[in-house]
């Protein structure tokens, strides 16, 4: 059971939850293992993450003001520790209800200062590719989540990328591909299906020709308008207004594939927010659309 105490307890200790009386190995805490007992709990751990290369573990023991786990970074056979806990230095826009906006995050012997938007106290682990990876998630300020990835090398700690989506709505392919999903506005605001892999140690997105919206949601088309057969093609057929569904969009954001209701499809051409063909913004030519914000 996670639990705070009041009135005990410092703003930044209230909000640094963690769960009374958990045990891990031979009825101690984390915190009370010794070496040998900590080694065990931690290889343990590394092996069952893998043995599973297609899943995310929340790795995190919480205990007061802090979160530990045990697990081998760098595949030398021994588990590092791993602390998440507030910064020691105050800075000057440190939040009370925020106790991890200034973080301080140690592997092994060494340590690293980073700074998170409402970061989650959790440490998530997985394996790609034979590496060892970290994730941090924050929220944003609204509702911009970001997920920080780390790595641990020659006794020393390494970023190894971000993403602006949260990793627990990722899926992770045993071929070493993370699929999520990206916010875009181009018409409207909607999911991108976006790829990364590890390349060098860092998590680098996938280039893609095109990418698919997930919404599927329609929209009305309030005028006439002309759909190219391709991308950049000059043959065109034109469809009456009615409901629409934008399909996918190209890398450079500036062509959208759509569906008509009698099922054919085209391209047409957005250019900064404007309707190529019809010189006018989308917003005259689409109504319905989802704007986040």
């Amino acid at each position: 059971m996670f639990r705070k105490k009041p009135g005990t307890l410092s703003s930044f200790q209230a909000m640094m939850l963690w769960a009374e009386g958990e045990t891990v190995m031979n009825g101690k805490g984390i915190a009370e293992l010794t070496d040998a007992e900590a080694q065990q709990f931690g290889l343990q751990a590394t092996q069952t993450i893998q043995q599973n290369h297609s899943a995310l573990y929340n790795v995190s023991h919480r205990i007061r003001n802090r979160n530990m786990a045990y697990l081998d970074m760098d595949g030398d056979g021994k588990a590092e520790k791993i602390v998440l806990e507030p910064s020691a230095e105050t800075k000057p826009d440190t939040a009370p209800d925020e106790p991890l906006r200034y973080y301080r995050l140690q592997i092994g012997d060494d340590a690293l200062e980073g700074y998170g938007y409402s970061m989650a106290n959790t440490v998530f682990a997985f394996q790609l590719n034979g590496q060892m990876l970290l994730a941090l998630y924050e929220d944003g300020p609204s509702a911009d989540p970001c997920t920080y990835f780390y790595r641990y090398e020659n006794g020393d700690i390494k970023e190894a990328g971000s993403m602006e989506t949260d990793i627990r709505r990722c899926s992770i392919s045993s071929d070493g591909i993370i699929r999520g999903s990206l916010w875009k506005e181009i018409v409207q605001t909607d999911f991108i299906e976006v790829c990364w892999r590890l390349e060098d140690g860092i998590l680098t997105e996938i280039p893609q020709e095109t990418y698919d919206f997930l919404s599927g949601n329609s929209v009305e088309l309030l005028e006439a308008l002309p759909l190219h057969e391709d991308i950049g093609s000059s043959g065109t057929f034109l469809i009456q207004p009615q409901q629409v569904i934008f399909l996918k969009t190209t890398a450079d954001w500036e062509w959208i594939l759509l569906k008509a209701q009698d099922g054919s499809q085209g391209w047409v051409h957005i250019q900064d927010f404007e309707v190529v063909e019809l010189r006018k913004n989308v917003m005259d030519v689409f109504a319905g659309r989802y704007m986040a914000g």
